[in-house]
């Protein structure tokens, strides 16, 4: 593949300055429902063998959303259907609303090239907008190196990479590497990515903490435990301090690997930073743990406290490291920015948490709740439950953490029922519950 250059990347006007500028490939965030999108993807793709029927159907998009057909031509692109892509895309530059994205061009560009459409590939890759700034420009190219990299097509990108080393500023050099280092991460080669991170340092450019947990996140996915400590190794040497991703990253792949005393050694470092566990910390930890889950999918009745709970577990021979780590769960209890204390409801939010994590909130909210009660608090009006009904789940509208806690609130008969006006939230009186907690807890 040859890409002619030379007319994109005019010399910089006296004070730009690019610095180190990588662009994000994050899926473009879209409202609408996911669904209506599928529905009408599906319609779209009916059309496929008739070139009248593809156009007809591309008007008939104009009945939707700016955003739904955003991200009708992005389930497209996921797809690899690049017979109705490239039309789509082509019907939504011409419209006056539309905003060319670098990023989206890029991801159209891999598709073609993944598909083998050279000719329409280079076409598409010289269609750009004339006014754009040396910035979009550049941000283009490496948007390409890394999108090549996720189609797993590593030639492409290594020769944008390689023509992006001629420009005549530095900050293509530093960027093009920064996204030849996550190509190759997406290619599943992190050994690889690793390699041109160490070239990179040696051509002055220097890595930042975004940089090192690329490969931190590669490696412990992939489960290459020693190198991932070489990277927090590297971190701790240029000078830079870790922060909370990339704990979290640690734990989830010590978790992964079931190295337990590893995942209580990551919270104590933690501990010492004074970087608190947020809830994507604990989610990654209590994947490690499905006995908790296990448990909670059979309880008939509620543990008075957590030594109980650790009795349980124990009674059901759970390993001596996953209980340990539970036992760490339970004692950093529930997120603050979970619970809510209102005059007018008490609220619980287990919308970003897997169902481990959401086992043991719960649990401990429910504990809270006792507290309070023989107390003498007065309850409010309302008590809710947030779970979410399943928007961003494997299969939408089917919340595995909606489904565990209905039913384990029901097997314990607690007055909490699916709200009406929100089926991702339980509601309960107030009154009702104080009722319900003498008896369970007295019980």
């Amino acid at each position: 593949m040859s890409i002619v250059m030379a007319n994109w990347f005019a010399p910089p006007s006296a004070g730009l300055s690019l610095g180190t500028y990588l662009p994000s490939v994050m899926p473009i965030e879209c409202g609408g429902s996911r669904k209506v999108a599928e529905r009408v993807m599906t319609k779209l793709q009916r059309t496929r063998e008739d070139p009248r029927a593809v156009g007809g159907a591309l008007r008939r998009l104009n009945n939707h959303s700016k955003m739904m057909q955003i991200q009708i031509l992005e389930h497209l692109v996921d797809e690899q259907d690049w017979q109705l892509a490239l039309p789509m895309y082509k019907s939504l530059r011409e419209k006056e609303w539309f905003q060319w994205n670098p990023s989206l061009h890029a991801k159209m560009v891999a598709l073609l090239a993944t598909a083998q459409q050279s000719q329409e590939m280079e076409s598409l890759i010289l269609e750009t907008p004339e006014n754009l700034t040396v910035r979009d420009r550049l941000n283009l190219q490496v948007s390409l190196i890394e999108n090549f990299g996720k189609r797993g097509l590593l030639d492409h990108a290594l020769v944008i990479f390689q023509e992006l080393q001629f420009l005549p500023f530095p900050s293509a050099g530093h960027s093009s590497y920064r996204a030849l280092v996550r190509a190759y991460v997406h290619a599943g080669l992190p050994h690889e990515a690793h390699v041109f991170l160490s070239e990179m340092k040696r051509e002055g450019f220097k890595a930042s903490l975004d940089d090192y947990k690329t490969l931190l996140y590669a490696y412990g996915r992939d489960g290459y435990l020693a190198e991932m400590e070489k990277i927090v190794e590297e971190i701790s040497t240029s000078g830079l301090k870790m922060d909370k991703t990339g704990y979290n990253m640690m734990l989830s792949a010590y978790g992964q690997a079931r190295k337990f005393d590893l995942v209580l050694e990551t919270l104590e470092k933690m501990r010492r930073m004074n970087i608190s566990c947020s809830v994507n910390s604990r989610n990654a930890i209590s994947k490690s743990c499905p006995s908790i889950s296990s448990l909670f999918a059979e309880l008939e009745a509620m543990p008075a406290n957590s030594a109980s709970l650790c009795s349980e577990l124990e009674l059901r021979e759970v390993s001596g490291g996953e209980l340990a780590v539970i036992k760490e769960l339970l004692i950093l209890g529930v997120p603050a920015d979970c619970v809510k204390y209102s005059e007018d409801a008490w609220e619980l939010d287990l919308h970003h948490m897997f169902m481990g994590t959401a086992n043991i909130a719960l649990f401990l909210w429910l504990q809270q709740l006792k507290a309070r009660c023989m107390g003498g608090v007065k309850f409010p009006v309302e008590v809710r439950v947030v779970t979410g009904w399943g928007k961003h789940s494997d299969v939408e509208g089917k919340s595995v953490v909606k489904q565990n806690v209905a039913e384990f609130l029901e097997r314990l008969k607690s007055p909490f029922r699916v709200d009406s006006q929100n089926r991702g939230v339980m509601t309960a009186r107030g009154s009702s519950l104080q009722a319900w907690l003498n008896a369970l807890f007295q019980s």
